[in-house]
Formats: structure tokens, sequence, C-alpha cells
């Protein structure tokens, strides 16, 4: 079902994450991306959802990089992943870089 414009309870959880060398906290939700188990940064300054690419991870960071990130990596299936990548740069200056995809979301 959808849900635009509605209001979403999600059940958060507050982990610990190592990040640009530092241990930090962040208010997380657990989901279910296209069979996937994942964790969603929650941030209310973002107008997008994205998650990391597992292939990105491993090739930038190595291999277990995904089962030693709190977020989980998202591994595309489709040919979709293969389409106009745009950047998307935060406050700190930290950027993604994201596809838009259409997929299943469990909560």
């Amino acid at each position: 079902s959808s849900a635009t414009g509605q209001l979403i309870r999600l059940p958060i959880q507050w982990k610990q994450e190592f990040w640009k060398e530092t241990y930090g906290y962040s208010f997380l939700v657990p989901i279910e991306a296209d069979g996937q188990d994942l964790n969603l940064l929650v941030d209310t300054g973002a107008s997008d959802i994205f998650f990391i690419s597992k292939e990105w991870l491993g090739e930038s960071k190595g291999l277990g990089a995904c089962e030693a990130s709190v977020y989980g990596c998202y591994e595309c299936t489709t040919d979709l992943c293969k389409a106009r990548v745009t950047d998307i740069t935060f406050d700190d200056e930290s950027c993604a870089s994201i596809v838009p995809l259409i997929g299943n979301l469990t909560i």
C-alpha cells in the first residue's frame, strides 16, 4: 500500500556506528527493501531515502564492509541501478550518488 502524505510510525533504534574515524550514535529504522534487511538513518533534513550500494562499499572499503556496516548494504538485482546518477551534497559537505529506483519496502 502507499502512504504518500500520511503519518507513518516507525520502530526506531539507537545504535552506535563508526564513521569518518569516529564513533557516534544514530537513530535507525529497520526495514526490508526488496527482501534485503537494512537500517535507514533517521534524518529529518533529507528529502530522499537511499541505501548504501553493496557493490560500491565492497569496492571502496573491501570484503566484509557491508557486514560491518550498521546500515547494511543494498544489492541491486535489476538494470534500474544503471540509470542516470544524481549527486546530492549535505551540509557537512559529504555527498551521495543516487539513482531513481522503484521497489518494495517492508517496515
